[in-house]
């Protein structure tokens, strides 16, 4: 989430820290198989235990191939979370 590099950073905000984990999940008939789904999914959530208002969401998105993978869903999520912080 803090990270420039990571898929999570999408999302990063200054004015509250989070933190984030993305994943990627391939459903494959074989390890040859190059028409698999992927499924992406982030879960964020609020890092200080001093926290007021507590953040926690969890999403999966099925079928993110060719669309970002798991940086597809943290978009998605991203606009959750500023819509609730806004």
């Amino acid at each position: 989430m803090n990270d420039s590099h990571g898929t999570g950073y999408a999302a990063h905000r200054e004015d509250i820290l989070l933190a984030g984990k993305t994943g990627t999940a391939e459903i494959k008939v074989s390890k040859e198989d190059t028409s698999a789904t992927e499924l992406g999914w982030f879960a964020i959530f609020t890092a200080e235990k001093t926290e007021e208002n507590p953040i926690l969401i969890i999403s999966m998105v099925e079928d993110v191939k060719g669309r970002g993978g798991s940086g597809y869903v943290v978009g998605k999520d991203k606009q959750v979370l500023e819509s609730w912080l806004n």
